[in-house]
């Protein structure tokens, strides 16, 4: 998960000068995940309210309020990617 997080950095950092997208709504919810699953909480609760302070994506403000209501597991992370992959 640590190198998914380097990943998701870069992009983050990459598109850090545009103005918000629903790309930066897609990629911060799964930072959010990423730092769930590897337990730090408040880090990803952060995370999951900038994804809610960008567009919504395909349904990812949906899947950042749960994960603010309740921490979100491996098994929530990989639904949500098969799903987007459809």
């Amino acid at each position: 998960m640590e190198r998914a997080i380097e990943w998701i950095d870069y992009a983050l950092d990459s598109t850090d000068k545009e103005k918000p997208d629903g790309f930066v709504t897609l990629i911060r919810t799964c930072r959010g995940h990423a730092l769930s699953v590897l337990g730090r909480r408040a880090q990803a609760e952060k995370e999951y309210r900038q994804a809610l302070a960008s567009p919504d994506f395909a349904d990812f403000h949906a899947q950042a309020r749960t994960c603010l209501e309740r921490p979100c597991a491996r098994a929530d992370l990989l639904q949500n990617l098969n799903e987007l992959a459809r």
